[in-house]
């Protein structure tokens, strides 16, 4: 596949969606945007290379949805933990269906390449390794992980028989400007604004849950390399954790936002969860080597970036 493929976003509209369909445009590339919905400031789209589809996964003509691209990002997820956990049958109803429809017809059709982005925060559960690699046991602890994962593993067969190239990333948690706070989804994000806007911090437990935080332009780098390089070293389907690889603890975040404000934030304490995994860090050795990417931001770096950029009014995309 050269320069000039064409590639589809689906899920195109949400935060790591329009941030990759917008990296690839910039790169020369093709793109069309496929979601329920516009993606926010749709003009940030030159038409010229952008294409914006408004598209129901669930009940859409796939054939003629992807039958002209090379590269299919499937980034298009309705639910969350909590949401998944409320209702399984239909997250497994409409995840693993929309997956295997895309699978089929991508090995019906030929010569695709898939892009699934998983979620590293999910599918390993509980481990006892300092960071998980991509060897580590997955073990998840919730229905959104077992159905993440349940989609990587379809994906293997169609992957071995060489009808569809498939890879999988596994992502921890992005942040950045432009993240929908409402699905309750990214701690860093919610800190942020809130203590932007003066609001309270509410905090689960005694603040010491670790996780792996990477900003939106660092998850944005490693997925448009991962869509576009060749992997001739990787003969298994390629699996890529794409993280920090740095904990923080989330007492350490509210330190980190505290640091860049310059000012001590209010902090709510609830009971702790059971649900909270401790430990989640993502070793990002592998991506290193096989697609020269290595994140740029530290927390620290990343949380001042979208601090600067919500104080200069920017709301939707994170600058790169």
């Amino acid at each position: 596949m050269g320069a000039k493929e064409r590639h589809l976003v689906l899920g195109g509209a949400g935060f790591v969606g329009r941030h990759v369909a917008l990296a690839l445009a910039a790169r020369g590339v093709e793109v069309i945007l496929a979601s329920r919905r516009p993606p926010p400031e749709p003009e940030r789209f030159d038409p010229q290379n952008v294409r914006l589809e408004t598209v129901d996964l669930t009940a859409c003509d796939w054939p003629a949805l992807i039958a002209d691209v090379d590269v299919i990002h499937h980034y298009a997820w309705a639910s969350i933990p909590q949401t998944a956990a409320l209702n399984p049958i239909w997250d497994v109803d409409t995840h693993i269906r929309t997956a295997i429809n895309l699978l089929e017809t991508a090995a019906r059709l030929g010569g695709k390449r898939v892009l699934f982005v998983s979620s590293g925060g999910t599918v390993y559960g509980r481990h006892q390794d300092q960071r998980s690699t991509e060897d580590s046991p997955t073990r998840p602890l919730s229905i959104y992980g077992a159905t993440k994962l349940a989609v990587e593993n379809y994906m293997r067969p169609y992957h071995d028989s060489g009808a569809v190239d498939c890879r999988i990333a596994r992502l921890s948690n992005p942040y950045g400007v432009g993240q929908n706070l409402d699905r309750n989804q990214g701690l860093v994000s919610t800190f942020v604004a809130r203590a932007l806007r003066g609001e309270p911090l509410t905090v689960w437990g005694d603040g010491s849950v670790v996780r792996d935080y990477i900003h939106i332009s660092d998850a944005t780098d490693a997925l448009v390399a991962l869509s576009t390089q060749a992997l001739p070293d990787l003969t298994d389907l390629p699996v890529f954790n794409v993280a920090s690889g740095v904990g923080a603890s989330i007492n350490e975040v509210i330190s980190v936002i505290e640091d860049v404000l310059d000012r001590t934030l209010d902090v709510s304490r609830l009971p702790g969860r059971g649900i909270d995994i401790p430990v989640s860090v993502l070793c990002v050795d592998k991506a290193r080597r096989h697609l020269g990417w290595a994140p740029r931001y530290s927390l620290g770096q990343g949380v001042a970036a979208m601090i600067d950029q919500l104080k200069a009014g920017e709301t939707s995309y994170s600058r790169p």
